[in-house]
């Protein structure tokens, strides 16, 4: 509501509209409702301003509601506003997270995926090469031995042709399963090719491996895989070697434990040798250190 007053200087109302007709010629209470005031219980907002010329003053008194309405609808639209803005700012916030924690878990995922073998989850032959180095260069840091261990499935192509290849997986993962079981944490385990697996041992020294080595045999003898068929054990060929100090690379100790594996192949099949790296310096005669008979260990 809107009201209009024509009032003297001293505030004689001379008219109101709309108003009461009891109001005209009477004193106006000094314009109480001018800036602010109250008429009748109500809140007012009142400007008065001086008619050039003449002895009068024109007071426009509006309700506080009226006038403060457009400006509690804009400040009602702001603070609205500022919601929506906040909560897209934070959705937009939790997406790029969401986002990024996607990325880094698809990046480590490729990461594993180009570091491990699918089927036994252990490492592959290129990531265990590379792992390889690093440890050299540890044992050269410290002193301390490096060892690596070659196994090598017997008759596996027959496991194969006899039960399926499904039965051949599960016994390669029957077999990462026993190389766990038989290692230490800081061993490094990795499938390096079809049926052969190879393992790093750092601190350890080739009597040391050559334990470990026998334990895996052992282990691999008493895992049972059952098969329509009927239930079936698989042995395995294992080669053992100690890296040494003047070899720049792991190729020399490798190359070892392949020649002690292929050994064993030859000789009959499962059982553990090791060949060591002055092979060449020995005589004939002395090979028998390190190539005892099938059921004796060295």
């Amino acid at each position: 509501c809107v009201t209009l007053t024509i009032s003297s200087p001293s505030g004689r109302i001379y008219s109101r509209v709309p108003g009461r007709r009891e109001a005209i010629g009477q004193q106006a209470p000094e314009f109480a409702i001018e800036n602010g005031g109250s008429h009748e219980g109500t809140q007012h907002f009142s400007m008065t301003r001086k008619v050039n010329n003449y002895p009068l003053l024109l007071t426009v008194t509006k309700e506080k509601s009226t006038v403060l309405k457009p400006w509690r609808n804009s400040a009602l639209s702001f603070v609205f506003l500022g919601f929506g803005i906040c909560a897209a700012f934070l959705f937009m916030t939790y997406r790029t997270a969401l986002f990024q924690k996607q990325q880094m878990q698809i990046k480590e995922e490729l990461s594993r995926q180009a570091m491990t073998d699918p089927l036994t989850e252990l490492l592959n032959r290129r990531r265990v090469l590379e792992l390889a180095r690093l440890e050299i260069k540890k044992s050269v840091r410290n002193n301390m031995p490096l060892s690596i261990i070659l196994l090598d499935l017997d008759h596996f192509k027959n496991i194969n042709d006899q039960f399926g290849h499904q039965q051949g997986d599960d016994v390669l993962e029957g077999t990462a399963g026993v190389l766990r079981d038989y290692s230490r944490e800081s061993d490094i385990l990795s499938r390096f090719g079809g049926e052969e697996f190879l393992l790093l041992l750092p601190d350890t020294d080739l009597q040391g491996a050559m334990v470990v080595a026998q334990k895996i045999r052992d282990g691999l003898k008493k895992k049972v895989y059952s098969h329509p068929k009927g239930d079936f054990h698989v042995t395995a060929s294992i080669g053992v070697s100690q890296w040494t100090p003047k070899e720049k690379d792991i190729n020399d100790a490798l190359q070892r434990a392949d020649t002690a594996l292929y050994s064993v192949k030859t000789s009959g099949r499962d059982n553990v040798r090791w060949m060591p790296s002055n092979l060449g310096e020995l005589d004939a005669a002395d090979t028998i250190i390190w190539l005892p008979p099938k059921s004796g260990l060295n």
